[in-house]
């Protein structure tokens, strides 16, 4: 019996290390996200781990309305948004949903600690993902639910 229980603890400490949380609020506006960030499982001679990402956005349902979000954490260089507000590269979760709206909206967000933290809004497109910036603002990171954002306006304007 102590052995199986020793199995079972040592399954959900390693399910828990899979999956990280990932919380984001906005400085300037009133989204937050609720993030997943999972390895995929790589089908065979893949050169590297995909890392998705999913969740919520606007969970306290206060700008935008609870809305699932998903994408994928990739690299991306200094010059692209929200990483030109810092002048470095570092990786962003890249992320899409549709905002209550028929246009997807797609988000770029930067989890760099001390180096920053910021998110960029692209929209155009019938699919996934943006090709048109449209706004960008710094970001606070945690591990911990995101605030409630009350009274200030979303990142992107709604019809």
């Amino acid at each position: 019996m102590k052995k199986m229980m020793l199995v079972l603890a040592l399954v959900a400490a390693c399910s828990l290390a899979a999956s990280a949380t990932q919380n984001v609020a906005l400085t300037n506006f009133c989204d937050t996200w609720d993030l997943h960030v999972d390895k995929g499982n790589n089908p065979a001679g893949a050169s590297a781990p995909k890392i998705f990402v999913w969740g919520s956005h606007d969970t306290p349902g206060t700008c935008t309305g609870t809305l699932d979000t998903i994408g994928m954490k990739h690299g991306a260089n200094a010059f692209v948004p929200p990483n030109d507000l810092f002048g470095t590269a570092h990786a962003v979760y890249d992320i899409s949903d549709v905002e209550g709206g028929t246009i997807p909206i797609e988000f770029t967000i930067r989890c760099g600690g001390a180096s920053g933290s910021g998110a960029a809004a692209f929209t155009g497109g019938t699919s996934f993902g943006g090709h048109f910036f449209i706004a960008e603002d710094t970001a606070t990171c945690s591990g911990k639910p995101a605030p409630q954002r009350v009274g200030l306006k979303s990142l992107v304007p709604r019809q």
